[in-house]
């Protein structure tokens, strides 16, 4: 059996560097956002497991889900609802969000079908992103913030791209950082996620994160534990 090796975490001190400092503002009240992008095996997954690792050493609660690649419909919220499951169990907070909002019980109960089209579909959809958002809201304190990650975007539903549009668009004071990552080179030019992203990277709070590969230095590729 081969061993294991668990590598040392070496190099990205400036992106390290950008995570401890909005998770200090999510601590104090400014919510925001990292966008990590970089194609395929560049580290990003290593990058956000290092992040999540200085966030619990630094008292934060951290969930992570993921976007699945399941075509162009894909499973609607998963991401979210993945992230809602988990913070259920651990915050009282965030139970008590969900008890109100019967339709976010829905959601994680017994799994949501997308709305048809309409004005009462369209104001079930905002009551809906609206207890989404207030649920994730409430999955942190100033003792204990929220970092939420959400990996592989570049799979995400029509309906998990919305929902990360309203949260962002919807941060006020909550202690909240949100760090989500994708893969540029599966980006194609008519990607659907391209016209958020756009959208995205000009607000104020949110910090994009580019990652290229580690150069040679000398004879010695820095792999970044890869």
């Amino acid at each position: 059996m081969a061993a294991t090796v668990d590598l040392e975490f070496v190099g990205r001190a400036e992106q390290v560097d950008r995570f401890r400092t909005a998770l200090a503002g999510a601590r104090a009240s400014r919510p925001s956002a990292i966008l990590v992008s970089g194609d395929a095996g560049v580290g990003k997954t290593r990058l956000l497991r290092r992040m999540a690792e200085l966030g619990r050493a630094d008292g934060a609660r951290v969930v992570t889900s993921h976007c699945v690649g399941l075509g162009e419909i894909g499973l609607p919220y998963l991401p979210f609802t993945d992230a809602l499951g988990q913070l259920r169990s651990r915050s009282e907070p965030v139970e008590a969000v969900i008890g109100g909002r019967p339709a976010l019980g829905r959601l994680l109960d017994a799994g949501l079908v997308e709305p048809e089209t309409g004005s009462a579909a369209q104001a079930a959809r905002g009551q809906l992103f609206d207890g989404i958002a207030a649920a994730i809201g409430a999955g942190g304190d100033a003792d204990r913030p929220l970092v939420l990650m959400v990996e592989d975007l570049h799979w995400a539903d029509p309906s998990s791209r919305d929902v990360l549009k309203f949260l962002i668009a919807r941060m006020r004071s909550e202690h909240l950082l949100l760090v989500a990552s994708y893969r540029t080179d599966d980006l194609h030019r008519r990607h659907p996620l391209r016209p958020v992203l756009s959208e995205l990277v000009r607000h104020p709070r949110v910090d994009h994160v580019e990652l290229a590969p580690f150069t040679l230095v000398g004879a010695t590729t820095r792999s970044g534990a890869l």
